[in-house]
């Protein structure tokens, strides 16, 4: 049985399970990746069985049982930030019934986010980075393949879905740049530089060109790879090299070199992709503030009609 046949067995209510299967429609048609639908499908159930044992109807609770939701996770040993992630279904759900008029009030709007640490989560340094370039092995397929994969990562810090989404007709290499699809499918264009580009030709000319199939990045048969096939060679490419190594570790690498380097907000944010500037803030915050400080100086108007006289 599918998650949402699971949460529909256990709504008692009729309208509310005609709410729920609404809910996923739009779910579908924001174009959410089947495991962010699942996820949002299965913090539901969670709380529908909560409900259920105290005796409230899933579409009729009201803020009171949200609030002794979160108390009775807390008891359960759950984590503040892992909460926050329950809740947010819950206020995305709610939200959405709400702003249809299928619900007269939105129980999950007062009820407050709860106040988490801030985890520094490591990254690479540049002397790490360097040590799986050199481990890759990159005269063969799969050592080249993964060396290239590892490389267009950190250089375009795009996430592991829009790496294995990757059609051989995205990829300009001759120009640096590449269209990838982020979180609902929205497009954004994607550059990289020069050591990529060398590499990843010599990808496509000396292996990728014999495979059939449209994948820029695949298996030797020419299969789709997944993030759990990518997440392996990382691993696998991480131990040659003495480091530990992830697609998510890569990417909030990129990011947070780039911000300590002084690349502005905005820039940022449309380099990750992100919709909200608030999820670039984790990485804004990373900035050194002479060199932010430098590179808008480059950006002078002045200065740039200065050099044109």
């Amino acid at each position: 049985m599918d998650p949402l046949s699971l949460l529909l067995s256990e709504v008692d209510n009729k309208n509310m399970r005609d709410l729920i299967i609404d809910f996923d429609y739009h779910v579908r048609a924001q174009g959410l990746t089947d495991k962010t639908r699942q996820c949002y499908i299965e913090r539901l159930m969670r709380f529908c069985k909560y409900s259920k044992q105290k005796g409230k109807d899933f579409g009729r609770v009201d803020k009171a049982v949200i609030q002794s939701y979160v108390f009775y996770l807390q008891d359960q040993g759950v984590k503040n930030i892992s909460i926050n992630g329950y809740l947010k279904v819950l206020k995305i759900f709610y939200r959405y019934l709400h702003s249809e008029n299928l619900i007269k009030q939105n129980p999950a709007a007062a009820v407050p986010l709860l106040r988490t640490e801030r985890v520094i989560k490591p990254i690479l340094s540049e002397a790490e980075i360097h040590k799986v370039i050199s481990a890759a092995s990159k005269n063969n397929l799969l050592g080249l393949r993964n060396l290239c994969m590892f490389l267009f990562m950190y250089d375009t810090g795009c996430r592991v879905s829009e790496l294995t989404g990757l059609k051989l007709s995205d990829i300009d290499i001759e120009h640096g740049t590449g269209i990838v699809y982020g979180k609902g499918r929205r497009e954004r264009v994607i550059t990289f530089g020069l050591m990529t580009a060398k590499y990843l030709h010599r990808w496509l000319t000396k292996y990728r060109n014999g495979i059939i199939g449209e994948r820029f990045f695949c298996t030797p048969q020419g299969r789709e790879l997944d993030r759990h096939n990518v997440r392996k060679c990382m691993l696998r490419l991480g131990r040659k090299a003495g480091v530990h190594l992830s697609p998510h570790k890569i990417r909030h690498t990129a990011a947070s070199h780039r911000a300590m380097n002084g690349m502005p907000g905005f820039l940022l944010q449309r380099f990750l992709g992100h919709s909200s500037i608030q999820t670039t803030q984790q990485y804004i915050n990373l900035a050194d503030n002479d060199k932010v400080n430098e590179a808008i100086r480059h950006f002078s108007l002045l200065d740039a009609m200065g050099r044109k006289k």
